[in-house]
Order: C-alpha cells, then structure tokens, then sequence
C-alpha cells in the first residue's frame, strides 16, 4: 500500500508512520553512514586512505552524495577514518536530506608492525 508521495515519488519506505487521532506524524528514516575499517602494513611513510566508499542502507531510488572518509597514520597503530562533508539525499531528483537523520561512524585506520630490518654482515 502506497502510502505517501513527493512530487510524484513514493516515499513509503523512507518514513516511519504513527497514527493519533486528528494528526499525522511524520518522522525522519535513521541513516547510518559507516567508514570502512582499513589495515596496512607499516612503511615507513605517511599513507593516507580516502575513500568515497562509504556503507548505507537508502530506499530504493535514493542517493546519498557529499560525504567521504580520509584517515592516515606513519607507525604502527590505529588511529581513526573520519567520515566527513556535509550530505545530501535526492530522490527522484529532489532533495529529501530533511527526511532523513543520517548519522556517521567513523572507520579505523590500522598500520601493522612490518618485518623486521635485515641485518647484512
């Protein structure tokens, strides 16, 4: 059952629905943007990790753009991948962000211990 449109959208399944008597109240669908978790080895160097690939769950026919996750570490640690920007949800074309509560989680970053240096004599 169809329940609710926007300019011509359906959006059902991007609204949780209460019934009480005289009003209709509409509340915004919780996003859950998570960076991914990433381990590399130590190098010796800077390495950095970014990313535009970011793990949600939209209805069918929404698209989430404007965020990324970036995290970067030089020794053996973890330290953490930030998901950063500001976002924006369309659907059909339009901006349905307002519908939504995203919330982000940030990934972490592990640089493992490499091999030892060699020794040559």
């Amino acid at each position: 059952m169809r329940a609710l449109s926007f300019n011509g959208a359906d959006v059902t399944e991007i609204v949780a629905v209460e019934r009480v008597d005289g009003l209709l109240l509409i509340y915004p669908r919780e996003v859950t943007v998570t960076a991914s978790d990433v381990n590399l080895p130590f190098a010796g160097v800077l390495q950095t990790v970014s990313t535009d690939g970011l793990d949600y769950d939209l209805p069918t026919g929404a698209a989430l753009s404007g965020l990324a996750s970036v995290g970067s570490g030089t020794f053996p640690d973890t330290m953490p991948i930030i998901v950063e920007g500001e976002p924006t949800i369309t659907m059909g074309g339009v901006n349905v962000t307002a519908n939504f509560d995203i919330v982000t989680v940030n990934g972490v970053l592990t640089v493992t211990p490499g091999q030892p240096p060699r020794v040559m004599t």
